[in-house]
């Protein structure tokens, strides 16, 4: 009786043992899946590209449909998060998605504007506007600026070959030798590089005659002074070309009255051909203080440039740029006294052929 007992408590044993290791059989796979699921999301783009989020070295990051990690911009996390637990990326529609490190959890922060969105204050996301891709420092061959006071151009410039290179840094245009302040600059790149605003005039007003802004001050029109003077009001304008000769132009207009902003009209390009989109957005003051300013707001003064006071008088050829204009304003050269002829009292003559005839001052 008791070894009859003792087989079927065995029995019952083993029965619970393989119930056991078929519960683990069964629940590994769910759990594997469970565990994958919950480590990797997915994330569908306003143009119906699928993208990763993947636990990966404990944080979440967003993925390409090649695996390859998607570019993101560390500015934002200042502007929007006051923590580290986000990090923004840019789709290849330029989208930017805000994505929580510790969850996965995702949302669109930033959508671009395009021809093909009618609508796109009403697009459903609660997002800011792009109105173009975002283009980093890195990818920014040139920034033209044209306004009332002149032009200037940022460019990359080698000094040496004497061409465009995009391997080389910053020049301006004219004056490769210029010094610049690199935080004012930034305000230039990063406003026309970075078009984000959630700001776009619902229903804004045409010129019936010409079809343009001109309530906004993005065409040429005339004007009248505080004097009572009419005068042609034309707008200023930033045109960005990246390092793959795509360019992208923002006519910028008038103020806004509060001052907050500048009003912007984006133009595209087919080739040659420029394509101003039905839109009016407002910017922040960033792209309209140096849309509207002078080249001198960020060349850093000098006097003499690569001198120093000791060595200045080794110099034989002097050069006086002026940047806003594009131009040399006055050039004049040492002479050897063999050069001198009668005049060895004339000990410098002007190199520009508008100031023949005349001597300059030898102090």
């Amino acid at each position: 009786m008791i070894k009859e007992q003792k087989k079927s408590l065995l029995r019952r044993r083993k029965i619970y043992m393989i119930i056991a290791l078929l519960l683990v059989i069964v629940l590994i796979p769910t759990l594997i899946t469970i565990t994958y699921l919950s480590k990797h999301k997915s994330f569908e783009d306003v143009d119906g590209t699928m993208y990763k989020i993947k636990y990966v070295n404990g944080m979440y990051t967003m993925y390409d449909t090649d695996g390859n990690v998607l570019e993101y911009d560390e500015t934002l996390r200042a502007q929007v998060s006051a923590g580290d637990m986000y990090r923004f990326y840019i789709t290849k529609a330029g989208t930017v998605v805000k994505v929580n490190i510790e969850t996965g959890e995702a949302e669109i922060f930033a959508v671009v504007d395009d021809l093909n969105t009618v609508d796109s204050e009403q697009i459903g996301f609660g997002a800011n506007l792009l109105i173009y891709p975002k283009i980093e420092k890195a990818r920014i061959r040139s920034i033209e600026v044209v306004n009332d006071k002149g032009s200037y151009t940022f460019y990359r410039y080698n000094v040496e070959l004497q061409k465009i290179d995009d391997s080389c840094d910053f020049t301006i245009k004219g004056a490769p030798y210029a010094t610049f302040d690199e935080e004012t600059f930034s305000t230039l790149y990063l406003g026309a590089g970075y078009t984000l605003t959630n700001q776009k005039v619902k229903d804004p007003i045409k010129d019936e005659e010409t079809g343009e802004y001109l309530e906004y001050g993005l065409g040429k029109q005339i004007r009248i002074n505080e004097k009572g003077e009419e005068y042609e009001y034309s707008p200023a304008y930033v045109t960005l070309t990246d390092t793959k000769g795509n360019k992208h132009k923002l006519i910028v207009g008038d103020r806004l009255v509060t001052g907050e902003g500048y009003y912007v009209q984006y133009v595209s390009f087919d080739g040659d051909t420029e394509i101003k989109r039905d839109a009016v957005y407002v910017l922040d003051g960033d792209i309209g203080e140096t849309g509207w300013g002078e080249v001198e707001m960020f060349v850093t003064p000098t006097l003499n440039y690569p001198m120093s006071m000791s060595n200045y008088l080794q110099l034989k050829n002097f050069k006086v740029n002026n940047l806003a204009l594009g131009r040399t304003d006055i050039a004049f050269s040492y002479l050897a006294s063999e050069d001198r002829g009668l005049y060895n009292a004339v000990t410098y003559s002007f190199d520009l052929d508008r100031y023949d005839g005349y001597i300059p001052n030898s102090d």
